[in-house]
């Protein structure tokens, strides 16, 4: 069946994250035949020309809540004024006007666990209500998480939307080139960091087990994509092993010249280099923190606690890095991601249709 979708996200374009996810998703949608629309602020060119883009123009001034609520009132202004019945809103934003919203990240009320010195401002009120009307609002069918660690957290702090709680969609990925299998030499192997944000994304305990790992290994090699060199030298100088920081580049066409992704993030909503490395089947170690852990399997790799000791880690790694055989390639498609939609729509549809 098709169905007609509009899809809200600021940013129109093919990024990672939560721009990605949206941009991959509206044209595996469209080359299926349903018919897409996008509200947003800006877009990259370059779409499919069945996606019809309709730019709302807003204000742009103030800080992150501010430009998020002035987003949202362009978006409900503008269904006020024409309309979007029969069409099923599916907003990736914090707007008021949606169907179904999807969560690509923890919900902002985990602010409420810091100190209250933290919470006393006018940024965290707004965000905080904008997100409780994302979640909770009257005319909201359905919430979908991109991985069961955000479905637990929202569950946890909006109880008011449970009944609309989805099981979680998670990202599709691409296809990418495939490690072909060699055995890494017993005083070696290329281990690989991914992460801009490398304090939340455990650089510091990658280069910890590295250090007892490379006792022996003493051939092991580090190889940090995400943060310059200048960032991480008082962490990286003086190792006894090599360490290769590669900058801020896409490790995607890279990740199988690795022999092991280590990713102990220490909060992590989904980690889509973890299911990246694995489509490259390449081995992986991360943390339960992870979104993505819930996609490792035991032939794909392991899954620590995230305060685990570093022996545990390291005996982990030195297991992925002895493997005789090559790991399976990790398949999820934005087809396959396509179609779970479809039948959250056909779902939501029905609810609509029984309203009116």
């Amino acid at each position: 069946m098709k169905y007609s979708v509009v899809f809200v996200v600021r940013h129109f374009r093919p990024l990672g994250g939560m721009e990605g996810y949206v941009w991959h998703l509206a044209h595996a949608l469209s080359q299926r035949g349903q018919q897409v629309i996008v509200f947003c602020n800006e877009f990259s060119e370059g779409s499919d020309i069945r996606i019809e883009v309709k730019t709302l123009r807003c204000l742009a001034f103030g800080g992150g809540w501010l430009r998020l609520m002035l987003f949202s009132n362009a978006v409900a202004s503008y269904v006020k004024t024409n309309g979007v019945s029969p069409l099923i809103v599916h907003s990736h934003e914090r707007t008021s006007v949606h169907h179904i919203t999807t969560f690509h990240g923890p919900p902002f009320a985990l602010i409420r666990t810091y100190p209250f010195w933290r919470r006393w401002s006018l940024r965290v009120w707004a965000y905080l209500w904008m997100e409780r009307r994302e979640v909770c609002a009257p005319n909201v069918l359905a919430v979908v998480p991109n991985s069961t660690k955000i479905a637990s957290t929202l569950s946890h702090y909006y109880p008011c939307m449970r009944d609309r709680l989805r099981r979680p969609i998670p990202p599709g990925v691409e296809a990418l080139p495939t490690r072909v299998f060699r055995a890494v030499p017993q005083d070696g192997g290329v281990v690989g960091f991914v992460g801009k944000e490398w304090h939340r994304k455990g650089l510091e305990m990658t280069i910890g087990v590295c250090r007892e790992l490379s006792i022996s290994r003493p051939r092991l090699v580090l190889r940090i994509y995400g943060p310059e060199t200048r960032e991480v030298h008082h962490l990286t100088s003086g190792l006894g092993f090599s360490v290769q920081c590669m900058g801020w580049k896409d490790a995607k066409p890279e990740l199988h010249e690795l022999d092991l992704l280590l990713h102990p993030a220490r909060s992590e909503p989904y980690g889509m280099v973890i299911s990246e490395a694995m489509a490259a089947q390449v081995p992986v170690v991360v943390s339960d923190a992870c979104g993505a852990a819930a996609d490792v399997s035991a032939r794909n790799g392991m899954v620590l606690p995230v305060d685990g000791v570093v022996s545990d880690w390291v005996r982990a790694c030195d297991a992925m890095l002895s493997l005789k055989e090559a790991v399976p390639a990790f398949q999820r498609s934005w087809d396959d991601v396509a179609r779970e939609h479809i039948a959250l729509y056909e779902e939501v549809a029905k609810q609509l249709e029984a309203a009116r």
